[in-house]
């Protein structure tokens, strides 16, 4: 029965972010990115990271490896990826 209202909705997606290369520009989100996730460990007790925050300078250390990289939803830093070798 139609009742001349629209019931059809339109699904709406996720937005889907991008993966870059980290730049000397991203390091200040970077390291409050990488403080709150060592705040969250410190509460779960998992004090790998330690208590003492990150610098600027140890995050651009990070960076300038070339093996930092930033995920961007709709140009916000939402994430921080860092990869390395054992």
């Amino acid at each position: 029965m139609n009742d001349g209202m629209s019931t059809s909705h339109e699904a709406t997606r996720p937005t889907t972010g991008e993966l870059s290369p980290a730049t000397l520009d991203d390091v200040a989100t970077i390291r409050v990115i990488l403080q709150e996730a060592s705040d969250y460990k410190m509460s779960r007790g998992d004090d790998l990271w330690g208590e003492t925050p990150f610098t600027d300078e140890e995050v651009a250390g990070m960076v300038q490896t070339g093996n930092m990289f930033v995920s961007k939803i709709e140009g916000a830093t939402v994430a921080s990826v860092l990869l390395t070798k054992n």
